[in-house]
């Protein structure tokens, strides 16, 4: 970042803040209540039939598995939903980084970027965060 103005030090990092702040705040916690929601669909497939049960021809076991199985399914569904979300955020702020880099080192050009990035002992591994 020596090639910047502070100013544009200070705007990129803003900027980064701002939208790991949003992803954190206002969109990660409309997943924090996956089980009460998977809870609430079984207890809503459970009520279905009670109106229409006949116990002398309907097994009551056989309703509650579904409406087990109803709860376990939304569960995933919402716990996938949920993975899909944080993966696609990672790759927003990535690409957000890595539009920065273009800025900072006036170039396009992928290979000199890392390099740039190793010069200032920016760890790229892998496993680096």
């Amino acid at each position: 970042m020596k090639h910047l103005y502070e100013s544009d030090k200070i705007e990129i990092l803003n900027r980064i803040d701002a939208i790991s702040a949003s992803i954190n705040n206002r969109l990660l916690p409309t997943f924090d209540y996956i089980e009460k929601e998977a809870k609430k669909a079984g207890e809503r497939k459970l009520e279905a039939p009670s109106s229409n049960f006949h116990p002398s021809y309907m097994d009551e076991g056989l309703v509650y598995e579904q409406a087990f199985n109803e709860e376990i399914c939304n569960y995933h569904l919402y716990s996938e939903m949920k993975k899909e979300f944080i993966d696609s955020a990672v790759t927003w702020l990535f690409h957000l980084f890595e539009k920065d880099c273009s800025v900072i080192f006036k170039t396009n050009d992928g290979n000199a970027k890392k390099t740039e990035l190793a010069n200032l002992s920016i760890d790229r591994s892998i496993n680096s965060n």
